[in-house]
């Protein structure tokens, strides 16, 4: 019997588009829909869908993904992810470029640098800001160890910090204060995968311990359950039956990039050109194989039926034939023995645009730059590096950022917090209190030389005179110091020189007729008062 309830699909538009708003508007959706159902380009009926990421066919039987949750995705893949990713930071060479480039881009190699700037009524509290300042850059040697294992400076500890970002996607940050050194504070990055991902329940509380995390109602972050040993470590496993320990999140920070909304662990930022960086790898391995294979130009034997002499593989005799070739040797085969050429014409032409393509791909997974990663500049000219790199600054300042606001602020005002009630680092712990909570107080990044130094001194001097920017931020872009220390560098250089009887204007560009200004037009000499003076 006919489903009286059932449609056909002629009728579906027709009782789907029906309308009391007017015959007008659904007869044009008649038309649309008469429209997509027909095939008049020869083109595979598209079946209304206004989206190509969602089709369906043969062509895509591959992509067959669920629409499930961060977490839910994250669960099933989070600890092969960080084994791959793990392994290609340890033997991938372009995974290893891609962490150098990070060390020494977005920390470089002084680290960020604190600057106090907490003011005295209108003015800056020099003797204050300079005592801050002098604690923070003593907290960070080596001889202060400012981490628990007291093998790390504070640079040092930065570098391992935005690596086992980017490798793990996440970082476990541990502080430590009361700890045995000077200043009484410690950090310790911890390795992720002891946040046991494996523990998710629910807790009387009502908090949930997602992927060892423990939430709140708000998914705040709350307490991290962590494992006591790692779960591969076997011959340095201690005896303790006490498998977790809870770490508050007011001591521990784990830190990744949220891309996802209701994320609780972080994924490596190596995920997405993984399996790219392993391909790419295995090909060079195979190009090189077969390089040295079409190098050595062997060959095989071919027997008549007359041979009775042995065969490759059996003892060594005088009949024996051999399997391997010197460069430059020639040999007497043995009677009714034929050679037969091998030559697999290796590498092929077009293997150099093959693997450019590869490492453009890669490098765009990685966020880095080509031209970096894969070191090679040729075909580079100023132009094109100049934008590549201006480019490639803006990333590394966004990530200088992230370094600022989630590892070097927290352990400041943590280690801050410390320092005014300890009596062999005295400081005004009121003033050290404003500076915090007024927020007096900023970090600056490395920052880079100039691609072409003459013209882009010029534009910076151009600048300044226009009032489009300050002395102190083209240095902080530049050099990443602050100015007031370049201030005090030159004031010192100068009363230095005048103590020697030498002229503090060595070495300045004095302005003459035919010293070309920012508009390259030539201005007239300025008199010199002292010469005006003689003539007189």
């Amino acid at each position: 019997m006919k489903n009286p309830f059932r449609r056909t699909r002629q009728e579906e538009p027709v009782a789907r588009l029906s309308s009391p708003v007017g015959s007008a508007l659904p007869k044009r959706f008649d038309e649309v829909a008469a429209s997509l159902r027909s095939d008049t380009s020869g083109a595979p009926a598209r079946r209304g869908r206004s989206y190509y990421a969602a089709a369906s066919g043969a062509s895509y039987l591959s992509w067959d993904v669920q629409n499930v949750s961060a977490d839910t995705a994250l669960y099933f893949n989070l600890n092969r992810i960080k084994a791959r990713a793990r392994d290609l930071a340890r033997n991938n060479d372009y995974a290893r470029q891609f962490l150098r480039l990070l060390e020494a881009n977005v920390v470089g190699p002084n680290g960020f640098t604190l600057l106090a700037r907490r003011y005295q009524g209108k003015k800056l509290d020099r003797d204050f800001n300079v005592q801050l300042e002098g604690h923070w850059k003593a907290a960070a040697k080596l001889r202060n160890c400012p981490t628990v294992c007291g093998r790390m400076t504070r640079r040092e500890l930065a570098n391992l910090w935005i690596r086992t970002l980017a490798t793990d996607g996440e970082v476990f940050e541990v502080f430590y204060p009361g700890h045995k050194n000077r200043y009484r504070f410690a950090s310790r990055i911890v390795d992720a995968t002891l946040v046991d991902w494996t523990k998710n329940e629910t807790l009387p509380n009502g908090n949930r311990i997602k992927m060892g995390v423990e939430v709140d109602e708000n998914d705040a972050p709350v307490a991290y359950w962590v494992l006591t040993r790692h779960p591969s470590e076997i011959l340095f496993a201690d005896t303790t039956r006490e498998t977790h320990q809870r770490i508050s999140a007011t001591r521990a920070r784990l830190t990744f990039l949220q891309e996802t909304p209701g994320q609780t662990r972080g994924v490596s930022w190596l995920a997405s050109p993984a399996i790219r960086a392993q391909m790419l790898q295995k090909f060079e391995e195979a190009v090189i194989m077969a390089s040295r294979v079409a190098a050595s130009k062997g060959g095989f034997y071919k027997t008549t039926p007359e041979y009775d002499g042995e065969v490759p593989g059996e003892e060594e005799g005088d009949d024996m034939l051999r399997r391997t070739l010197e460069p430059g040797e020639w040999e007497m085969l043995p009677p009714n023995v034929e050679p037969v050429a091998y030559d697999p014409k290796f590498p092929p032409s077009n293997i150099d645009t093959m693997t450019q393509a590869m490492l453009r791909g890669l490098a765009s997974g990685l966020g880095g730059s080509y031209v970096a990663i894969s070191n090679n500049l040729e075909g580079v000219n100023y132009s094109s590096i100049r934008a590549g790199d201006i480019e490639q600054r803006g990333i590394y300042r966004m990530l200088q950022a992230i370094v600022i606001d989630h590892h070097e602020e927290p352990y400041f005002t943590s280690w801050a917090s410390i320092l005014r009630l300890n009596p062999e680092t005295p400081i005004d712990g009121r003033k050290l209190d404003s500076c915090i909570d007024n927020d007096e107080f900023k970090f600056l990044g490395r920052g880079w030389d100039w691609v072409d130094p003459l013209k882009e001194v010029q534009a910076s001097s151009a600048a300044i005179a226009l009032g489009v920017t300050t002395r102190g931020r083209v240095i902080a872009e530049r050099t990443g110091e602050d100015v007031e220390d370049i201030f005090d560098q030159l004031a010192l250089e100068k009363e230095m020189m005048e103590e020697r009887g030498l002229d503090p204007r060595i070495g300045v560009v004095v302005q003459t007729s035919d010293t070309p200004d920012a508009k390259g037009k030539k201005k007239a000499a300025t008199p010199d008062p002292d010469d005006e003076e003689d003539d007189e």
